[in-house]
């Protein structure tokens, strides 16, 4: 069944946003049938509607590139797909099935964020472990690469032992990377980690700048990184999309100055030749012990 109600006879109107969500007002008249309409409709947008989230750090904007150009060149070749705000969004949803959730940055449930299970395979489904400012493994391998950078950036993590390296993007090696440009695997079994990523391009007063995933730990008492759940890849993987923004103090908070893709996965992948090897060295004791039986 269709229902129809004029703009006119609804009055609907914009009245105020919270993250996405519009807010309608409804002008009501004295004939009953039209209100009924009205009502019928509203009760339809508020269905439709997703509650509106507090959790999130707040993100600005710029004229460089924002998260739907990133997230169209990523997955779909640069072709326009994606929908959602222009930067930094809660959910991002496509034409070619993948969807990206963005995780809490503060708040409640305020634990470590398991790389592995994650909020949920579908959107809506599950609830998040955590917030992104510490992330924690069970059984699984870490791998992922740089998508995307703005200057010279280095990615890695920090555990208990110490911060360490996972790559480099040099200066005037910016942009948008093919696959494998920047990657690794690591083997964070059991860990709790911050993520990090710093510069060499002092781009304040403050030298080279060092942001952690923990917000606490910066030097500006900011958070510098947004994350979100990639959903519908079919890679058989837990997979996230990291968003660091690199300036000091706040900048334009675009979330735009490094984007790393990271996966877990439960086995590191063996490469062919390994297994040929391998397959040979048992073929070759399977052929000497049943020659010593032989023999014997």
């Amino acid at each position: 069944m269709m229902m129809q109600a004029s703009a006119v006879e609804c009055g609907k109107e914009h009245t105020s946003e919270l993250g996405e969500e519009a807010v309608y007002s409804l002008r009501f008249t004295s004939s009953v049938s039209t209100v009924s309409r009205c009502l019928a409709l509203a009760g339809v947008l508020i269905s439709l509607a997703r509650p509106a989230r507090a959790n999130f750090t707040a993100t600005g904007g710029s004229s460089e590139t924002n998260t739907l150009t990133i997230l169209d060149t990523i997955y779909n070749g640069g072709a326009s797909t994606f929908v959602g705000d222009a930067f930094g969004g809660e959910l991002y949803t496509s034409g070619i099935g993948i969807a990206l959730r963005r995780v809490d940055d503060f708040g409640s449930p305020s634990g470590t964020l398991n790389i592995l299970s994650g909020h949920g395979n579908t959107v809506g489904a599950g609830t998040s472990t955590g917030t992104d400012q510490v992330w924690s493994d069970g059984i699984a391998f870490t791998s992922g690469e740089a998508k995307f950078a703005g200057y010279s950036q280095a990615f890695g993590f920090t555990d208990v032992t110490g911060y360490h390296e996972l790559f480099e993007v040099p200066a005037g090696g910016s942009g948008f990377f093919p696959p494998n440009a920047y990657d690794f695997t690591v083997d964070l079994t059991g860990t709790q980690w911050r993520w990090d990523r710093s510069d060499a391009n002092g781009n304040s007063s403050a030298g080279p700048l060092h942001w952690s995933s923990d917000e606490s730990l910066n030097s500006d008492d900011l958070d510098h990184l947004i994350s979100y759940e990639v959903l519908g890849l079919g890679n058989g993987a837990r997979t996230w999309l990291l968003f660091w923004d690199d300036q000091f103090s706040g900048g334009d908070r675009d979330f735009n100055d490094l984007v790393v893709q990271v996966s877990a996965i439960k086995e590191v992948p063996v490469p062919g030749a390994v297994w040929l090897a391998a397959a040979g060295l048992i073929s070759a004791v399977g052929i000497r012990w049943r020659r010593a039986a032989i023999a014997s």
